[in-house]
């Protein structure tokens, strides 16, 4: 084999294509700035970006630019190499929250799944829900025929529960009328749902299929399975929002929420759709 051949021979070679890296401070003992995680080149682009002129100035950039304006710059380690994204995001949140510490740090962001590792500020002497304490998603409605597995365990393989619960604390952070038990099952499984109150007989409630287009589904749901209930939630609907109730009383649907295909990570466009629900 010639050595030009070699060399592609090399280049082909395919290692663990993502990584978990961090910026070092060489002026100041070495010191960890910045936790960030990718693939390719990504760890070098914060250095990139610090020479463009028109990049704002975030407490990363700064750091990087006062290191280069000293002769020197950062070092960008690898600490970790992974198969899947997902054992990257695991491994960055780790080291942010537990290792090194959000606030010693010059992260914007917390990490993805950050909720669920220990902040290192608050050690070990007491116990933390949904950390130390697991947290059960909790199934409503009738579960004549079980709970669906297969769909539970697509949602989770998805990262819904996730995605959910960030959709959850965006909201909740803007007051909106939330149901305090959280992110829940719906039928037996089939969808992942928040439940926002709308008044005494409907809830609007945000569903998410197991399906990987990760769409939000809205509907119109009656607070309960009870007679009264259902005919009270029958009338609100069609007087307000001039749609029929389906499964004699029991939901309603906004079609035109479905027709613009919402990924649940558009919050702010969710949020500005359920205030607009909200103002009826």
């Amino acid at each position: 084999m010639t050595r030009e051949n070699k060399l592609k021979a090399d280049e082909s070679l395919i290692i663990k294509p993502y990584y978990v890296y961090v910026l070092v401070d060489p002026l100041c003992n070495n010191d960890v700035f910045y936790v960030g995680k990718g693939k390719s080149q990504r760890g070098f682009d914060h250095l990139k970006d610090a020479l463009k002129p028109d990049i704002a100035d975030t407490s990363k950039i700064v750091r990087i630019r006062s290191i280069l304006e000293k002769d020197s710059e950062p070092l960008v380690r690898v600490i970790a190499r992974f198969d899947t994204q997902e054992e990257s995001f695991a491994v960055e949140s780790v080291l942010i929250h537990w290792v090194y510490g959000y606030d010693a740090l010059s992260n914007e962001q917390s990490g993805h799944g950050s909720r669920y590792v220990r902040p290192k500020l608050r050690g070990l002497d007491i116990s933390l829900p949904s950390i130390d304490i697991p947290k059960k998603i909790k199934m409503i409605g009738t579960m004549t025929n079980g709970y669906l597995q297969d769909k539970i365990d697509n949602h989770l393989r998805l990262n819904h529960a996730e995605m959910m619960q960030d959709l959850y604390d965006f909201l909740n952070a803007r007051d909106v009328s939330l149901n305090p038990d959280g992110v829940a099952f719906l039928e037996s499984g089939r969808y992942l749902a928040i439940i926002i109150q709308l008044n005494m007989s409907a809830n609007l409630v945000l569903q998410i299929t197991d399906s990987e287009k990760h769409s939000i589904i809205p509907n119109l749901r009656s607070v309960s399975d009870r007679k009264e209930d259902r005919e009270s939630f029958t009338h609100f609907v069609a007087s307000v929002f001039g749609v029929e109730s389906n499964n004699y009383g029991r939901y309603a649907k906004l079609s035109g929420w479905k027709q613009l295909k919402i990924s649940v990570e558009e919050h702010e466009t969710i949020y500005q759709l359920v205030a607009n629900t909200l103002d009826y």
